[in-house]
C-alpha cells in the first residue's frame, strides 16, 4: 500500500505522517491533507463543489480545529521604523532650508506630513485586521491575476480570488510563493482574516 506524502507549507520538508499537524523539522504547525477523496459529481457549479467538500468528514474537523491561525506574515516593523527615520530626516533639512528661504523649508515639512500620514494610515488597517475574527472556510480558487508597477524595478503583486460555499467571492493580496502553489479550480481550505488570506491548503481529490 503506497504511504502519502505530504509536503511542510514553511520549509517544504516532504512528511510520510499525514496526519501530524506540526513539521518536525522547522516546527510549522499546518492542518493536515486528508487522504485524496472521490471528485464532486460533474457539472456542478463552483459553490456546489465547494458545499460538497465542506460535508466531507475530515474537512469538518479541520474547520472546526481549535488550532489557533497563525500569520505567515512578518510584522511591518521595518516600514514604520524607515518611515520614521525618513520624517526625521525630512524635519532636519526643513531646518536647515529655513535659513535660506521659508518656502524652501515647506517642501521636506509637507512631504514629512504625507509620510506620517501613510504610516498612520497604514497602522490602523493592521489594527483593524488584527481585530477581525479568523476563520476557516472551505474554498475554491476561482481566479489568479498579477499586477506589476514600477519602471526599471518593477514590482509585481500577487492576487488569488476565492469562492466560497454561501457563492461570495473575495480577492486577496498574496505573496508569490502562494500564488504559485495555487491553480485555477482548487477546493480547499482558506484560513482568512477580513481582507487577508493567512493560507490556503490544497484537498487532493481521485480522478
Amino acid at each position: 500500500m503506497p504511504v502519502e506524502v505530504q509536503r511542510c507549507p514553511e520549509c517544504s520538508a516532504l512528511l510520510s505522517a499525514p496526519t501530524t499537524d506540526t513539521c518536525p523539522y522547522c516546527g510549522a504547525r499546518f492542518v493536515a491533507a486528508p487522504q485524496a477523496r472521490a471528485a464532486p459529481a460533474p457539472g456542478q457549479t463552483v459553490s456546489e463543489r465547494v458545499a460538497w467538500l465542506a460535508r466531507q468528514s475530515d474537512v469538518r474537523a479541520a474547520l472546526a480545529s481549535s488550532q489557533p491561525i497563525e500569520s505567515r506574515r512578518k510584522p511591518p516593523i521595518a516600514r514604520f521604523v524607515f518611515g520614521a527615520a525618513v520624517i526625521v530626516l525630512l524635519v532636519v533639512m526643513s531646518q536647515a532650508f529655513g535659513r535660506m528661504s521659508g518656502l524652501l523649508a515647506s517642501v521636506p515639512i509637507g512631504m514629512a506630513v504625507v509620510i506620517g500620514f501613510g504610516l498612520v494610515r497604514s497602522l490602523l488597517r493592521e489594527q483593524s485586521i488584527a481585530a477581525t475574527r479568523a476563520d476557516r472556510r472551505a474554498a475554491a480558487v476561482v481566479a489568479k491575476r498579477t499586477h506589476v508597477s514600477g519602471g526599471e524595478h518593477a514590482n509585481t503583486a500577487y492576487f488569488v480570488t476565492l469562492e466560497f460555499e454561501d457563492g461570495t467571492r473575495q480577492e486577496f493580496d498574496v505573496d508569490g510563493k502562494q500564488f504559485g502553489l495555487c491553480a485555477e479550480d482548487d477546493l480547499g481550505i482558506a484560513e482568512v482574516q477580513g481582507p487577508r488570506l493567512h493560507r490556503f491548503q490544497r484537498f487532493a481529490t481521485e480522478a
